[in-house]
């Protein structure tokens, strides 16, 4: 107590006479048998003190309820993260590092992902390209061009009538070997099929009159 000395029989003021009571609640360092309600600090744990309102006892605080408990940082569950960049800007996506997050502009999401060769192209509105080398197997579909020029590379297509009724591309037509010259259209594959037919009709007749 400031302006008081102890001496081991009762606290006196500055003066020598008159004192503080003795049973009077004091905080000390340790305790002292002059004393009946002094609270000696050194029968206290260490840690971080703890003032209880109204009655002014103190106490150590408990870590996670009376203040933030100390932090794990990392990426492991329960771990707290931090950020690992000192690049990052707003706008950024977040990717994990070893340590934290790392900020990534949206062209380094590009890359993260492998899309760095892909065009933003909407297939609805899209006229096609002239950089398409190899054609895989039209299930369905309209052929909306005309007729298929020596360009195509399908002059003097060759035709094989399927069981089914279809068309393939070969070079055989029911043990035959009918090559249909010149330029076609896309027809339909009974149209197609009703052509064969009929040149083999019109050879077969042939081969009659000729015999007779």
């Amino acid at each position: 107590m400031s302006g008081s000395i102890n001496t081991g029989e009762g606290f006196y003021g500055a003066g020598g006479t008159g004192g503080a009571p003795t049973d009077a609640t004091y905080i000390t360092q340790t305790p002292n048998s002059g004393l009946s309600g002094e609270q000696a600090l050194s029968a206290l744990s260490t840690g971080i003190l703890k003032n209880t309102t109204t009655t002014g006892v103190l106490s150590i605080a408990v870590a996670g309820t009376d203040y933030q408990a100390p932090l794990t940082f990392g990426i492991a569950n329960t771990n707290s993260v931090v950020i690992d960049d000192a690049g990052v800007a707003d706008n950024e996506y977040a990717k994990f590092t070893a340590s934290g997050l790392e900020g990534r502009a949206y062209s380094d999401v590009k890359n993260d992902l492998s899309l760095n060769n892909v065009e933003n192209t909407a297939l609805s509105t899209w006229a096609g390209s002239a950089n398409i080398t190899t054609l895989g197997t039209i299930a369905t579909g309209v052929w909306n061009a005309g007729a298929v020029t020596s360009s195509g590379a399908i002059q003097g297509l060759t035709l094989i009538a399927t069981a089914a009724g279809g068309l393939t591309l070969g070079t055989d037509v029911a043990g035959g070997n009918p090559n249909i010259a010149g330029y076609i259209k896309m027809f339909s594959s009974e149209m197609m099929l009703f052509i064969i037919h009929l040149h083999q009709e019109i050879t077969q007749r042939m081969l009659l009159i000729l015999y007779l």
